[in-house]
Formats: C-alpha cells, sequence, structure tokens
C-alpha cells in the first residue's frame, strides 16, 4: 500500500478537527498500519491530551535548534507516534521561513516510514496551511451542520479549489460532518454545501467535488468523557455509534 499524508482542516476552530484526528489515527493503527500524527497548530497544540501522551520538549527544541523533525517524534501509549508542541507557547510568526520550509520537506521524507501521516492543522487558511495541502494526498475539511462552519468552510474551500485543485487537478479532498443529530442530517448538510458551492462558484467544476468521507454523530457527553480521561473516544467506548462513525471514515479512506 501506497503511503498517504491525510491534511485535516478547518475553516473555524471549535468544530473537532482535533478530535477526529486523534480518533482516526487511532483507528488505523488498531488496523496494524504504521501512523504519525503530526500537530501541526503550534501554538494551541492539543493532541497529546486526548492521546494521553506526557508533555516533552523535543519538538521546541526543534524549531529553536538544529535537530531534524524525525527526533521531536513520540510514541503514544497507543501506539500512534506523535510531533506535538505540547504546552509551549510560540507564535508561529516567530518561526523563521527556513525553519517553516524544513517542516514540510521532512514530514514529506517520513512517508518512507509511516503508511499515514495526519496533519491536523490549525482552522481557516494561511500559507502555513496552504504547503501542507500540497504535501498531502487528501484534504479532509471538519464542518459542523451550522451557519457559521459552512460559511467559514466555504471561505477557504474557495481558495482551496482555486489555488489547489484548478492548479494541480489531482488532489482528492472530501467533508466530514461532525456533531450530526442522525445521518440523515449530515446527509442533507452535505447536500446544503455542494449546493452552495454550486452557486457562489461559478468556476467550480463538479469533477471535483470534495466527497462525502463520513458522519459522526453528535455524542456530546461521551466526547466529554474521553477527552477528561485522557482516553480517545474509540478506545473507551469501542462498541459505540462513534466507533461506528470511524469505521465508516476510515474505511473510506483505506477504500
Amino acid at each position: 500500500m501506497k503511503s498517504k499524508v491525510i491534511t485535516i482542516t478547518s475553516g473555524k476552530g471549535g468544530v473537532g478537527k482535533t478530535f477526529t484526528a486523534v480518533n482516526l489515527s487511532i483507528w488505523l493503527r488498531q488496523k496494524g498500519f504504521n501512523v504519525l500524527l503530526f500537530d501541526a497548530d503550534i501554538t494551541l497544540s492539543n493532541s497529546y491530551i486526548m492521546l494521553g501522551s506526557k508533555q516533552n520538549e523535543k519538538f521546541y527544541n526543534f524549531l529553536s535548534g538544529n535537530s531534524k523533525i524525525q527526533d521531536a517524534v513520540i510514541t503514544s501509549p497507543y501506539g500512534v507516534d506523535t510531533i506535538t508542541n505540547g504546552n509551549q507557547i510560540i507564535d508561529i510568526n516567530d518561526i523563521s521561513k527556513e525553519k517553516i520550509k524544513t517542516i514540510y520537506c521532512q514530514i514529506k521524507e517520513m512517508k518512507k516510514k509511516y503508511d499515514f501521516i495526519i496533519i491536523d492543522t490549525p482552522a481557516g487558511y494561511s500559507n502555513y496551511i496552504y504547503n501542507f495541502y500540497l504535501i498531502s494526498d487528501t484534504v479532509l475539511f471538519i464542518i459542523n451542520p451550522e451557519l457559521p462552519s459552512i460559511t467559514s468552510f466555504y471561505k477557504i474551500y474557495k481558495n482551496f479549489y482555486n489555488n489547489i485543485i484548478k492548479k494541480y487537478q489531482k488532489l482528492i479532498s472530501g467533508i466530514i460532518i461532525n456533531r450530526c443529530k442522525d445521518v440523515n442530517s449530515g446527509i442533507e448538510t452535505y447536500k446544503v454545501i455542494i449546493e452552495l458551492l454550486k452557486k457562489r462558484m461559478k468556476e467550480f467544476n463538479r469533477i471535483y467535488n470534495p466527497s462525502l468521507t463520513g458522519i459522526i454523530l453528535n455524542k456530546e457527553q461521551e466526547v466529554k468523557t474521553a477527552i477528561q480521561k485522557r482516553i480517545p473516544a474509540i478506545v473507551l467506548y469501542p462498541y459505540s455509534t462513534l466507533k461506528g462513525s470511524f469505521d465508516l471514515i476510515c474505511n473510506n479512506l483505506i477504500n
């Protein structure tokens, strides 16, 4: 199987992007794949909390020194290798362009070691995030079935379409609708999104429609409990509808 880089992103914060990245990584590891999760939200890293990993300064040392990003890898209690800034406070604007470029290049080189590299970006759109799109095989947009989330998605997807899809015409993109009341509401939200793209983007080409990669049902209490216990939700609730949601999402990604 060819190694894949999957970038998980969103238009606004608080939609469940890191939650999705963590549980997707765990699912793939449980199936025997070698997985690296890179928490690219350097300023506000929190994937280590959901994974139950200890704080460390390895990535901070990479940013401030001459070590390789491979030296910042730690293995979580669930077997997923991770790169995270932990609770260190760093302003992305304080990192040199050369160091940022090194991050992209060295992450891409690590495809030789891993079956899947999952990149959890900050919310929004920037040159920093744009370059993660360029090294990715698939980009997944996390959206909630609420107007602010859908509107934010449209804003970043328009840039994504014009600067990535039209230019390279090969990058696969998908949508995951999180916190849905039921499956039908997730499907209806996806239809609303596609109609919005067709209506607002005259240059929109249906060939490059973002596919519906999956729907995650709203299980707020289970999610809160998993985060408080610092145990990934699909580990804490292996027979829940949350786990079923990730079964479908990950099988779509693999197949």
